[in-house]
């Protein structure tokens, strides 16, 4: 053994020197998928791991968005063509990215804000494609227990509301890539007037509120020829602009459908 020497602190990495005439303590040549750690040790480089499943698509993604929602979690969201996707990690740690919109062709450039519901009390993610609609998300997510014909039941002790899910207004959920209506049970565990039959789910099925499309008309004052294509909040109004457009229009405040005022 004594034409060996333990090296327990490192001091770098050459490549050019003479690997016969340099001191000890060096990573030289030839260290492949080694790092030198912050105490000084050889550590294997970690790289990098996917992120869930491959992805067949052989398109990029175009937009992403980090939402950090009030519920204290964050959903991350992404686009490429044709789809609108966000990350979802079940109870065993699985990691997969569930189609939330489809559909859209190769018009997938969103932009993103977050938009306080007065009504509802919580925070809502408004995104804008180019099109002349507003699509507004709760972000509700949660999984699947049990169903009668025009019930469904979620699992755990929470909500649905506590979950994100919509009590008012137009409420769908998401099965399997099944949309349904429901018309109440939002502040308990079970959701009532559901327009599927969902009985024969599989428990553990993820459940999530399904989107809802405003469109530009009369009644929003946002003209229906308008490319809404930027969106932006400040102060719970909500600020729409299109690229090919040097107008802005400015909602209410605390309403993210009525952009008309008595007086500018």
């Amino acid at each position: 053994m004594k034409d060996f020497k333990l090296v327990t602190n490192f001091k770098g990495y050459i490549a050019r020197e003479d690997q016969t005439n340099i001191e000890s303590g060096f990573l030289v040549g030839g260290s492949q998928n080694v790092i030198i750690n912050a105490s000084n040790r050889v550590a294997i480089r970690k790289g990098f791991v996917m992120d869930g499943p491959t992805s067949t698509a052989l398109t990029p993604i175009v937009s992403s968005f980090d939402w950090e929602t009030h519920l204290g979690t964050v959903i991350n969201l992404r686009s490429y063509t044709d789809k609108l996707e966000f990350r979802y990690v079940n109870s065993s740690g699985t990691v997969s990215w569930e189609t939330l919109m489809s559909g859209f062709g190769s018009a997938v450039d969103f932009n993103f804000a977050t938009y306080w519901n007065t009504t509802e009390v919580l925070d809502e993610l408004l995104f804008v494609n180019g099109s002349s609609n507003i699509y507004e998300w709760s972000g509700g997510i949660t999984t699947f227990a049990s169903a009668t014909v025009n019930t469904v039941t979620k699992q755990g002790t929470t909500t649905w509301a506590e979950e994100g899910f919509l009590i008012a207004g137009t409420r769908t959920i998401v099965i399997g890539g099944v949309t349904a209506t429901y018309t109440g049970g939002a502040g308990t565990t079970t959701l009532t007037g559901v327009s599927v039959d969902f009985s024969a789910t599989a428990v553990g099925t993820l459940v999530f509120q399904g989107v809802n499309t405003h469109a530009n008309s009369a009644a929003t004052a946002l003209p229906a020829a308008f490319q809404n294509s930027l969106i932006s909040v400040l102060n719970n109004q909500v600020y729409i602009g299109a690229f090919n457009s040097r107008e802005v229009y400015v909602s209410k405040v605390n309403s993210y459908t009525d952009y008309s005022f008595a007086v500018p």
